[in-house]
């Protein structure tokens, strides 16, 4: 395996972080079974994260029904504010 991989990939992270993973189910560029993967991974470690499958989505997501980016939206929005770090003043 390459070092340069490794180095770049959060599945091979010592310090895994709350993730929400969305993956287009059609996506041709990355397979969804590297989603997966990392989403057992994160299960395993007791990592906070979401799967979020796109039914028809492509890579960039295009495809999925409207009301599945809908579902999206309202949960990456709920993700937000669950990890979002409040500012001061």
């Amino acid at each position: 395996t390459n070092a340069a991989y490794i180095a770049a990939s959060p599945f091979y992270g010592k310090t895994l972080k709350p993730a929400l993973l969305v993956h287009g189910v059609k996506d041709d560029i990355v397979p969804i079974s590297q989603s997966v993967l990392l989403s057992k991974l994160l299960s395993d470690r007791g990592i906070d994260h979401i799967f979020f499958p796109l039914p028809e989505g492509d890579h960039g997501g295009n495809g999925a029904p409207a009301a599945i980016r809908e579902e999206l939206n309202t949960t990456m929005l709920e993700w937000i504010r669950k990890y979002s770090r409040k500012r001061p003043g």
